[in-house]
């Protein structure tokens, strides 16, 4: 491997994430494609998480600190420091699978003109229950370019610890928004599926948790939310995959914002288009918080029995 020329640049943004950065970074150092540099950005990190960073010994790994700005300035400032025309990220509570990498570089070659690759993941769910990604299309074994807004109507094709993009193109769309807060992979997939389609390897090669300690998502700003879906609509006028893509994150935050008793569920559901939803997804809309709790606690309970159900 030349260390001045990686065909990989790997990004992890971090903070306070000391439970599971070892085994993350653990995760990239065990690839069997090798030729690669491995980005850390600690965000302001309290806990011990540069002490267990600095445990590792591998010329590979370049760490980089700053005062907490959060993840979308971190992912940022970690392409900057790149030297690959090819940015892997990687969220610090997440890890790949030994062959994560290589699958990319066979993406690559065979797609030479695509600029973003992705891959099935494997998903940690509450309870530790392990499952996989559910798609709105029929898998089969090929690597292939898909359209984002199709094809992301029951699981979204690109997970931020599961994607490969060339810089370039991603300096030129943008980057992440460093302005929002909650949301920022979503703004960033809107802005690269109204550009390009998706190399999507159906082989899960990672896994990310949904929820884990310091996991913003978790984190209800739902008006935030609903302000970057709806600067999208102009361009959903003429574009109906997008449309339905924008009306089942406004379905979302109906949901979630109701659970939270929080008024913004009543604008974003004013805001979306029903004819977007399922019969299913209708009734759930209609639903009171209080109901859709008990809902999602009948939901949890299914999964540690292994019976997985969904809004979609």
């Amino acid at each position: 491997m030349s260390k001045l020329n990686p065909f990989f640049s790997v990004v992890i943004p971090l903070h306070n994430k000391a439970n599971f950065i070892e085994a993350c970074v653990e995760s990239v150092l065990q690839q069997d494609f090798k030729n690669f540099e491995l980005i850390i950005v600690d965000d302001g990190s309290t806990d011990d998480s540069i002490e267990k960073i600095n445990n590792f010994k591998d010329n590979r790994v370049v760490l980089e600190q700053q005062q907490n700005k959060g993840a979308a300035y971190a992912r940022n400032r970690g392409v900057e420091i790149a030297t690959s025309h090819w940015i892997a990220f990687l969220d610090a509570d997440d890890f790949w699978k030994e062959n994560h990498l290589s699958e990319f570089y066979k993406a690559v070659q065979l797609f030479p003109d695509e600029v973003v690759f992705s891959s099935k993941p494997s998903i940690i769910k509450e309870h530790n229950k392990t499952t996989t990604a559910q798609y709105s299309f029929e898998l089969d074994s090929k690597m292939k370019p898909l359209s984002y807004f199709e094809n992301s109507t029951k699981h979204s094709l690109l997970i931020t610890s599961g994607m490969l993009i060339k810089k370039d193109f991603f300096k030129q769309i943008g980057g992440f928004n460093e302005a929002i807060y909650s949301g920022q992979d979503t703004d960033l997939f809107i802005r690269i599926g109204l550009q390009k389609k998706i190399v999507f390897n159906p082989k899960s090669t990672f896994t990310y948790y949904v929820s884990s300690e310091n996991n913003i998502s978790k984190t209800p700003r739902f008006k935030e939310r609903l302000t970057f879906i709806n600067a999208y609509q102009h361009q959903a006028e003429k574009n109906p995959a997008l449309q339905k893509y924008l009306d089942l994150n406004r379905f979302s935050i109906v949901l979630r914002a109701k659970m939270h008793g929080d008024s913004t569920w009543k604008v974003a559901q004013q805001e979306l288009n029903e004819n977007s939803l399922s019969k299913k997804q209708l009734f759930l809309l209609k639903l009171p918080g209080g109901l859709l709790k008990v809902l999602k606690s009948i939901q949890q309970k299914l999964l540690q029995f292994g019976v997985e159900k969904s809004a979609f």
